[in-house]
């Protein structure tokens, strides 16, 4: 089991840039287990908030031009909702960089 201050350590040199592969290297020369190794670095997670971005507005313009042609709404209410999708994964980013900075205040005390 990996201790608490190990494990911040490991962030410690992920922020200054260490690679992912010398710190599970060095942890594994250190005779820690592949699962305790990988219960120290989460999970990568994917960033689809600029693709909302980018084809909310595509499709909203687009419906725009549709709507005033032949008063359909479809493409409007997808780009709509696509924007708002956008939004969410935007408050929801940046309540989680919130979080980890009152994380990383509270360690360093």
């Amino acid at each position: 089991m990996i201790t608490d201050e190990k494990i911040a350590s490991i962030k410690k040199r992920l922020k200054n840039g260490e690679p992912v592969g010398e710190i599970k290297a060095g942890l594994d020369a250190e005779g820690y287990t592949k699962e305790d190794i990988e219960a120290c670095f989460p999970a990568h997670t994917y960033d689809m908030s600029g693709w909302y971005l980018l084809f909310g507005s595509i499709l909203l313009l687009w419906g725009i031009i549709v709507f005033m042609g032949s008063g359909n709404i479809f493409l409007l209410i997808c780009g709509g909702a696509l924007l708002v999708l956008y939004y969410e994964a935007k408050k929801k980013k940046d309540k989680k960089k919130a979080d980890d900075i009152v994380s990383d205040i509270g360690s360093d005390l």
